[in-house]
């Protein structure tokens, strides 16, 4: 095993790089408020029941030395279990770098360095923010790169809780009242115990067929029905689907949009790939058990050399020499971290377009 190289960056500072990018563009991300990262008590295990909820019981009153009786027990449902993966990745000061930067001074080290560690950081995000979109469209997450091959989790979101709109019933047909939709769906949600929706997470395709849909519309209207404009404005549909169905829509790609162009960055396969742009996914706000991106440990925070210990869960960073005989660096980060969907029957997917 390799010795980190303390020389240029320590492991704590590189990890203190590595957390603070990803940190930072997590927090950023719009998903992280869905299912957002929590330090995983378990180690490298996730243990769940799928959809559970226990029943409540009460104290009855009693006579007067009355025996008391005894309260039921709750029988637990099957516990489901996940391993935490982990997410690594490296970067090399390169020969043609060091040339062009006319030498291989400390400070030039350190300047790049401290670069990569910020990169690495925010590429953690990227894919832990990926990672949740899947669980949250599709409730279940399938992994196969880098070595991992056909690990598949099913987060158990009932068959009843999916649809996707016929042709000629979807939400650009004017004949079709999405807020009636809306409706519906809920009831599914509730049919299975599921918890009461206050979010439409969308995107601004959906948003621009709402906005010429003759029901929202009729709805946005403040005085007498102005069936005439060809459209309203996306405050308005917000306005109809909070005040008539309950929901408060979101568009996640506006959300990644705007994050990207004060970046100055761009996803690699768009922000579709990310959320797909005719998907309608209906859930709780924020809390209420959800789920979580569960972040673990690594071994890197147990290991004489790395001097990290007692940080805790979460990424670390740290420098190595370049391996063979070219000049420069290599810096390393890596953490162990997976979404994790509990009440899965508290959400709702539709292809509305």
């Amino acid at each position: 095993m390799a010795t980190p190289d303390t020389t240029i960056l320590s492991p704590d500072q590189a990890t203190a790089l590595v957390r603070g990018a990803f940190d930072g563009t997590s927090n950023s991300l719009p998903l992280n408020n869905v299912l957002p990262n929590t330090s995983n008590a378990e180690g490298l295990q996730v243990s769940w029941e799928a959809n559970t909820r226990v029943e409540d019981d009460e104290m009855p009153f009693s006579a007067f030395d009355a025996e008391a009786p005894y309260g039921k027990t709750t029988g637990a449902g099957a516990t489901k279990m996940l391993k935490l993966m982990p997410l690594r990745k490296r970067m090399r000061t390169t020969e043609m770098d060091i040339i062009m930067n006319r030498g291989n001074s400390a400070d030039w080290q350190r300047d790049k360095l401290t670069e990569y560690f910020q990169q690495l950081g925010t590429e953690a995000a990227f894919r832990l923010e990926r990672a949740r979109a899947d669980t949250i469209v599709n409730a279940k997450l399938d992994i196969s790169e880098n070595g991992l091959k056909g690990v598949s989790y099913d987060f158990e979101r009932a068959a009843s809780l999916e649809t996707t709109l016929n042709t000629g019933k979807k939400w650009s047909d004017s004949t079709v009242n999405p807020i009636k939709d809306i409706k519906a769906w809920k009831d599914k949600i509730k049919a299975v115990d599921g918890d009461k929706p206050t979010l439409m997470l969308t995107t601004t395709t959906v948003m621009d067929a709402l906005a010429e849909n003759p029901f929202i519309i009729k709805f946005a209207a403040t005085t007498e029905p102005d069936l005439e404009r060809p459209q309203v404005a996306y405050q308005n549909v917000i306005n109809v689907f909070k005040q008539y169905a309950g929901v408060t829509p979101v568009t996640v790609d506006d959300q990644y949009d705007a994050y990207l162009r004060t970046q100055r960055i761009k996803f690699k396969g768009g922000v579709e790939t990310f959320f797909p742009e005719n998907t309608v996914i209906l859930l709780p706000g924020a809390g209420g058990g959800l789920g979580e991106t569960a972040i673990g440990p690594t071994a890197e925070t147990s290991i004489t050399g790395y001097d990290i210990a007692g940080l805790g869960n979460g990424f670390i960073g740290a420098v190595f020499s370049s391996i063979g005989n070219q000049p420069g660096y290599e810096a390393y980060a890596t953490g162990t971290g997976l979404p994790v969907l509990r009440m899965a029957n508290s959400t709702f997917k539709a292809t509305v377009m």
